[in-house]
């Protein structure tokens, strides 16, 4: 059970730093909007990377109360990792289906996401 909530807590560690390298200066308003999490608990995950050294937060240069969210130079290159191992699970898994198809999934599951997103909104 243990190591089941440590696998969870890196996903969300992973979900957040990959969300946030697709999304440089995205603030933490807009990641709790994102992510439909509870807004202390995103505080307590950004933190927590912070500390880990992978995620910086500057003021806004409009607004001094809002804090944007970047990826450092250890955050940029664990990016790098876990989109490249993303990639090729993909590959992997989509190997043996033809390119029509794969076209036809991602249709499909764009249009799932966005239907998730307007029941959610």
């Amino acid at each position: 059970m243990r190591q089941l909530d440590r696998h969870r807590h890196q996903t969300r560690h992973q979900r957040v730093l990959m969300h946030a390298g697709r999304h440089p200066g995205i603030t933490q308003r807009e990641l709790v909007e994102h992510s439909h999490a509870d807004k202390a608990q995103i505080a307590r995950l950004l933190a927590q990377l912070q500390q880990q050294g992978w995620l910086t937060r500057r003021p806004d240069p409009d607004d001094g109360r809002v804090r944007r969210l970047h990826l450092s130079t250890s955050g940029r290159r664990l990016f790098a990792q876990l989109q490249a191992l993303q990639d090729g699970i993909a590959s992997t898994l989509l190997r043996e289906v033809p390119a029509a198809q794969q076209h036809q999934l991602l249709a499909l599951l764009q249009s799932a996401r966005d239907s998730i997103s307007d029941d959610l909104e």
